[in-house]
């Protein structure tokens, strides 16, 4: 099936992800003529997104430098890595301040459906992270570090809402 809108995203996906692309290799990439593809980053200039386009022999299509990303979409597992590795730095005193962290762990808390959030909450609290400067440790009570987020999630339901584990 076709959708116009999901090929004018990955359009917007192919230009974050290089410094710059040319037409015909977008076209070439989409399967599709350059000439829908002058049409779809029309669309998204229209749409506010700042797009060069440079004409000539090395010419092509680039995101103008310092535009900021739209929202991303993570799924339940992806958004529990956001946050740990956030936490980690955190605790580890590593990376940016913990004012940059916690205003980071706010926006995707903030985003995550509530299900998802309570969840997310238990993983953190059932995280264990080592100081690999000392023995000291930054203790959340972690039973089982080998399990899968699969059966740790799991788990955390079954405490928050006192349910059997099968």
């Amino acid at each position: 099936m076709y959708h116009p809108t999901s090929r004018v995203l990955t359009v917007l996906e192919l230009l974050q992800s290089r410094p710059s692309i040319t037409g015909p290799e977008l076209a070439e990439r989409l399967e599709m003529d350059v000439r829908t593809v002058r049409r779809y980053i029309t669309h998204l200039q229209d749409a506010g997104i700042p797009i060069e386009a440079t004409i000539g022999r090395v010419g092509g299509y680039r995101l103008r430098p310092g535009f900021k990303l739209p929202p991303l979409m993570f799924t339940e597992e992806e958004a529990t890595a956001v946050m740990l590795g956030l936490l980690g730095t955190s605790w580890l005193k590593i990376g940016q301040s913990s004012v940059a962290v916690e205003g980071a762990l706010a926006k995707v808390s903030r985003v995550l459906p509530l299900a998802a959030r309570e969840r997310l909450k238990c993983n953190v609290r059932a995280s264990l992270f080592l100081f690999p400067s000392t023995s000291a440790t930054r203790r959340f009570p972690c039973p089982h570090p080998h399990r899968s987020y699969r059966t740790t999630t799991e788990s955390c339901d079954a405490i928050s809402f006192t349910s059997l584990i099968r």
